[in-house]
């Protein structure tokens, strides 16, 4: 937040909030509490605004490797999944094989005699 912003908040002008600062800087009184205060504030809102966007940015990339995790998971499963299909695949081409000779010998009409 700007100092005119800040002036404004607290329902000071510009100017009184510019010479308040100047005297706490000279050390003058009770100025000078205020100077260290408003300059306490102004690193922590600085810390702030540095430290957030890197906790942000962790907590992003802890999501995306939970997420790069479940997709692994997820992708395991389907490999399994599909192994498991085509076994059975196998399995109903060979009964297919086993059964079809019978399925159409049974089918020939008993009046053709080519």
């Amino acid at each position: 937040m700007s100092y005119t912003a800040s002036a404004t908040a607290i329902g000071i002008s510009q100017d009184t909030w510019y010479n308040w600062m100047n005297h706490g800087n000279a050390g003058k009184g009770p100025y000078a509490a205020f100077y260290g205060a408003i300059r306490e504030t102004e690193a922590q809102l600085m810390h702030d605004c540095l430290t957030t966007p890197r906790k942000q940015i962790d907590l992003m990339s802890d999501q995306l490797t939970r997420k790069d995790d479940q997709i692994s998971q997820l992708n395991e499963v389907t490999q399994k999944q599909a192994v498991h299909i085509q076994s059975l695949i196998q399995k109903n081409s060979k009964l297919n094989t086993k059964l079809l000779p019978e399925v159409t010998e049974n089918n020939k009409p008993g009046w053709k005699f080519w």
